[in-house]
């Protein structure tokens, strides 16, 4: 028998303190039943988790994970496929997991048990997605062979681009360039007045690249189709002076002036860009030339991307009828960064667009469309995906397919929602809010237990909550009566909402307490009614009192006891009734014994309900039924009394003006500030949604009926056999009767070896 075991659910055990002192003894938070999420942002879901506990690593091995799942079931005669990955502590699932299938990765887990004494061991089951298990414990060392660098290199030279082939005399071993890492990158491309500008000192540049006057094909041909770049005064901007301040500063005027004659010039209001336009990060740059690409309908691709430079080209082609060829589009846009600044700013530009349109264009994405389908999503949450789909082609003049179409409402939806698990992350905060603003309010949140304390998440489980002004206008309206009802909570999460309301002074519904539970059980009512009496006085219905009762003691005689304990108005009277009901029955007197009669009886209420209060209560009804109400229109009417005293009661507004029905309503729920302005819960732990299980078999559809549904009762003129087993007089079987019956009748007697069959004609004998 292994030495480990399987923890129980409810269970909890400081391991770092239980395990102090054995450096080789840990525990095994198995994960199992799920699967995981792509990368980034890796998580395990779906899935279950069991602790095991003293495990010894000097003994712990693979076939010690196998007989775990085993006894949880997994493993049969089938032989499942099972992956097994542990997490390093304090790490994550995207870069935090190493596989765990052999001896080595088992002596790599070990390495982590002498501090950490929890260890994540997560289980996919049939297939691997991760590739944990081509990874080594131990990375492979890197050997690095220098190049020799060419030596014609200027000092002073910045380049940003090169579209020229440089020729060098020596040439590197042809082994050493096949491990140079950098060979694999694609070459730079960057546009001749780029290589221009960057030039910091022209005299040190000793030409072996290019030529100072003269550049490539492509470079002559950018700098013909771009009509833009005549604006630029190269003797300012390319100036020989010794003082690079000087020149810095002639190079911003010119800018600067050229920047403003764009701005300024009415016909390029409507143009997205120009040349020297700036950007404050290349992320915004990106989201305008998408903008572009979705108003154009062009399909605008990404071809030179890094930390100081990005490059745009249009993909479309141009047809050519005559020779059945196709040529490229010329628009093109780059944008980089000037050296030592931090703007970035577009260098060339070609704005002329010569290709054909098309319907279908890779920016137009599902969440470009969510941010712009937030109105309508606000206005009708509920509009069906169809319409939503015809509205935005019909917007865009694009090809939108259903499924981009549900992913943009579902998203859209988050944003006007929230989404669901961010909100569990905030409900300490809101009831730090709601407790600030009523003062007097009581908020219970319950968490999953967890073994070990020292985890930064806990599972949300249930929430009570009772506002201050719904408690005191309760207590105002001194009405004892509260009733009780749940309902179900759809989404994502689903649960119980379990709500208490009371009745105001025109008998209408008045909320008290709500609790958010797993599931409508007897344990969750327990902790919802545990807490609603800490709030309220308590007391017991004798309706159910007596129903609990019938289901051991029926009969006309307990009833009458019950009824003369409940309504004896002293307490002598109710101890006298109470031994009638033991010379009955002592076990019915023990389990009416147990419950407190401050609770049921009568004879134990301190309240109200005195003799001399109920004397002065019936003068009260005497004088009521004195006074006349006419009605008046509106919901109002006129109340008249035979002592000259009227007042006027408006049914609709629920208002007289007694102002007798206000008190109840007199105390006011304040209101809480927004998200923004709440106060940080000092609890160091996070709130996670709570976990859906589904209960074991088919759900149940029938209620379940009471004691009182289950007595005899009348239908008619004839006594019901409802719920009542019926005995068969032809087999002696339980559960039909002779009419229905479909078996013999048993032998009687048998010492002739005769019997009689009656059947349901003659009876006829046999022998």
């Amino acid at each position: 028998m292994a030495p480990w075991r399987i923890r129980a659910t409810m269970d909890e055990i400081d391991v770092a303190r239980r395990y102090a002192g054995h450096p080789t003894i840990f525990s095994v938070r198995l994960h199992h039943g799920g699967q995981f999420t792509k990368f980034p942002g890796r998580k395990y879901i779906k899935g279950k988790q069991n602790y095991v506990d003293l495990l010894d690593i000097d003994t712990f091995s693979i076939h010690d994970i196998d007989e775990m799942m085993e006894e949880l079931g997994y493993i049969d005669s089938d032989q499942t496929l099972l992956y097994y990955h542990f997490l390093r502590p304090f790490g994550d699932l995207d870069f935090g997991l190493f596989a765990l299938g052999s001896d080595q990765d088992v002596h790599h887990l070990g390495t982590y048990v002498a501090n950490h004494k929890l260890i994540d061991v997560y289980i996919e089951h049939g297939k691997t997605n991760l590739h944990t298990y081509s990874m080594s414990p131990n990375p492979n060392k890197v050997k690095i062979i220098e190049i020799k660098e060419p030596p014609a290199c200027s000092r002073q030279l910045f380049l940003e681009w090169n579209d020229s082939p440089i020729e060098h005399e020596s040439v590197p071993d042809l082994k050493e360039v096949e491990n140079d890492s950098h060979l694999d990158k694609e070459p730079s491309l960057v546009d001749h007045i780029d290589f221009e500008m960057n030039i910091e000192n022209e005299d040190d540049y000793d030409g072996s690249g290019h030529n100072n006057g003269s550049g490539s094909d492509e470079f002559d041909d950018d700098n013909t189709q771009q009509g833009d770049l005549e604006v630029i005064n190269t003797e300012v901007l390319l100036s020989g002076s010794s003082s690079d301040e000087e020149n810095d500063g002639k190079r911003r005027k010119t800018i600067r002036a050229i920047q403003r004659a764009y701005e300024n010039d009415a016909t390029l209001v409507s143009e997205p860009f120009y040349i020297f336009q700036t950007f404050s990060s290349s992320k915004d740059f990106k989201t305008q030339v998408k903008l572009h690409s979705i108003r154009t309908r062009r399909e605008i691709q990404l071809e030179k991307n890094d930390k100081n430079r990005v490059r745009f080209v249009c993909k479309g082609t141009i047809p050519n009828l005559a020779t059945n060829e196709e040529e490229k589009c010329p628009w093109v846009i780059y944008c980089s960064k000037w050296k030592h600044d931090i703007d970035w700013m577009v260098k060339t530009y070609t704005k002329e667009h010569r290709c054909l349109q098309t319907r279908k264009v890779k920016a137009c994405d599902y969440k470009f469309l969510s941010e712009h389908i937030v109105q309508v999503i606000e206005t009708n949450p509920k509009i069906p995906i169809r319409a939503l789909r015809e509205q935005l082609q019909h917007e865009y003049q694009m090809d939108i397919s259903y499924m981009k179409t549900f992913r943009a409402k579902q998203q859209a939806l988050n944003r006007v929602q929230g989404d669901y698990a961010s909100q569990y992350r905030l409900l300490r905060d809101y009831v730090l809010e709601v407790q600030a603003r009523n003062t007097d309010t009581t908020v219970k949140i319950d968490v999953e237990s967890e073994a070990n304390p020292t985890v930064e998440t806990r599972t949300f489980r249930r929430i009570y909550v009772c506002i201050e002004a719904l408690k005191r206008g309760f207590a105002t309206g001194k009405r004892d009566f509260l009733g009780l009802d749940g309902a179900f909570v759809k989404g994502p999460y689903p649960g119980q909402v379990l709500s208490v309301v009371a009745l105001d002074g025109n008998n209408r519904i008045y909320p008290l307490a709500y609790v958010v539970v797993e599931s409508e059980t007897l344990n969750s009512w327990t902790w919802f009614l545990s807490n609603l009496g800490d709030d309220l006085e308590h007391r017991c219905c004798l309706r159910h009192i007596h129903d609990n009762m019938k289901k051991n003691w029926r009969g006309k005689v307990f009833k009458d006891l019950l009824w003369e304990c409940a309504t004896t108005s002293n307490v002598q009277h109710f101890y006298q009734a109470m031994e009638k009901l033991k010379k009955l029955n002592n076990d019915a007197y023990e389990w009416l014994k147990q419950i407190l009669p401050q609770s049921w009886a009568r004879s134990h209420f301190t309240g109200p309900l005195t003799p001399t209060a109920t004397t002065i209560l019936d003068k009260i009804k005497s004088k009521a039924e004195q006074y006349v109400a006419t009605f008046c229109g509106a919901g109002k009417y006129q109340v008249v009394g035979p002592w000259q005293d009227q007042c006027i009661v408006d049914v609709g507004q629920q208002s007289c003006t007694c102002k007798s029905w206000k008190e109840m309503y007199s105390f006011k729920v304040s209101p809480i500030n927004g998200r923004s302005m709440w106060e940080k819960s000092a609890i160091p732990t996070t709130l996670l949604p709570p976990k859906h299980r589904v209960p074991i078999g088919r759900p149940k559809k029938k209620r379940t009926i009471s004691i009182v549904e289950k007595e005899d009762f009348v239908k008619g003129n004839t006594t019901s056999r409802a719920h009542r087993s019926v005995t068969c007089t032809k087999c002696n079987n339980v559960g039909h009767n002779a009419r229905t019956c479909k078996g013999k009748r048993p032998i009687v007697g048998g010492g002739g070896g005769q019997s009689q069959v009656k059947g349901k004609g003659k009876g006829k004998a046999t022998t």
